[in-house]
């Protein structure tokens, strides 16, 4: 039994993928997974650092606006679909398995072509152009967020899993985890970051707020992670946010995250769909502040749902001045934090690998 994953354009299509292919392994001992991805792309890293094969082929997103460049990539989309069926005449997957994003467009739909059967996880709570293409011919399509069923095509085959996080962060609970930090019991930990490569409006906010007289309340301490291609800027500008006993310390990159999201009181970060599944998972309350450059707007519309479902506070970028004073007057009020993070809880899926998972097989001719 082949299976083919492929999906792409950021970590975040990659994420899920990984996780149900895990669930996959220990579900069945016959299946061998293989994936498929733009030539090139650096989330293919994380493919090929767990054990995948990877086969690529070029492509870009189709650009929207008209013009020379809208043409070229149309073209080139025609051409990766040509290349992906020929991959899959070589390969003779008896599944595909999609996560969105462009990079999925031309082996989903070149699967449909041939009849072989093809499932697609949507993460956002809005389904993307792809999704949205390839829906109706698909076998299932799985759903990350419950409120993404009413914006997809007529005839749609919906499953709701949820999205897969990390197994690490169901292992802590937030007493373990402050522990393990060292945090004294009285403190407050504020965690921020702006995505796996950061995000120069939030970078810069977060620092405007954490050098401020109010972030030197001795019970607060703070914790924010400016992405590697800021950081050393960020460290030549403020050497004290980079010492070892200060209470507000920049990092570029946190390898446990899990940890520092259980142990936090509170987290100011995007809202990409994988971020919101890792906040539900942790119980961590958050204020949201969607990215503005993302299609369709996604970003802002999952931090809606999960805002309107009492999980968090929605920020618009616009209204970063706002940040600091929207900081402390949350961490103030405790029944807002407990009656957010029962609301997180509440919406995480712990076995949403394993519901993929099933739903692949249950499709497998």
């Amino acid at each position: 039994m082949k299976i083919l994953f492929c999906g792409g354009g950021t970590f975040g299509h990659v994420a899920p993928a990984l996780a149900a292919a895990e669930a996959l392994k220990k579900k069945t001992k016959n299946a061998e997974i293989v994936f498929a991805g733009r030539e090139g792309g650096k989330e293919n890293d994380a493919v090929k650092r767990a054990g995948y094969p990877v086969y690529e082929i070029p492509m870009q997103s189709i650009e929207r606006r008209l013009g020379l460049k809208s043409i070229e990539s149309v073209f080139k989309m025609l051409r990766a679909f040509g290349e992906a069926r020929h991959m899959l005449h070589e390969l003779r997957p008896h599944i595909v398995f999609g996560t969105g994003g462009y990079v999925c467009l031309p082996f989903v739909r070149a699967a449909q072509v041939m009849g072989i059967p093809t499932v697609l996880h949507e993460s956002n709570a809005t389904p993307g152009r792809a999704c949205r293409m390839l829906a109706p011919k698909c076998s299932k399509v799985l759903l990350g967020i419950r409120d993404c069923a009413g914006a997809m095509p007529r005839g749609t085959r919906c499953e709701f899993t949820g999205n897969p996080v990390r197994q690490d962060f169901f292992q802590y609970t937030k007493e373990k985890a402050r522990r393990i930090l060292g945090l004294p019991s009285e403190a407050r930990l504020l965690l921020s970051f702006g995505g796996s490569g950061g995000a120069q409006c939030l970078n810069e906010a977060m620092l405007g707020f954490m050098t401020s007289k109010d972030a030197r309340k001795k019970d607060l301490y703070h914790v924010h992670v400016m992405g590697r291609s800021y950081y050393e800027d960020a460290a030549g500008r403020y050497p004290t946010l980079t010492t070892r006993h200060s209470r507000s310390r920049i990092y570029p990159f946190i390898e446990n995250m899990p940890l520092y999201m259980c142990g936090a009181d509170l987290c100011v970060c995007r809202s990409g769909a994988m971020t919101l599944a890792e906040l539900a998972a942790a119980g961590t309350p958050a204020i949201l502040v969607p990215s503005p450059n993302v299609t369709d707007d996604h970003q802002y519309k999952n931090a809606l749902s999960l805002a309107q479902n009492g999980g968090a506070l929605l920020l618009e970028e616009k209204k970063i001045d706002q940040i600091g004073e929207t900081i402390l007057d949350t961490l103030e009020k405790e029944d807002l934090l407990s009656s957010m993070r029962h609301a997180l809880l509440r919406h995480g899926e712990k076995n949403a690998a394993d519901r993929i998972a099933d739903a692949i097989l249950s499709v497998l001719p």
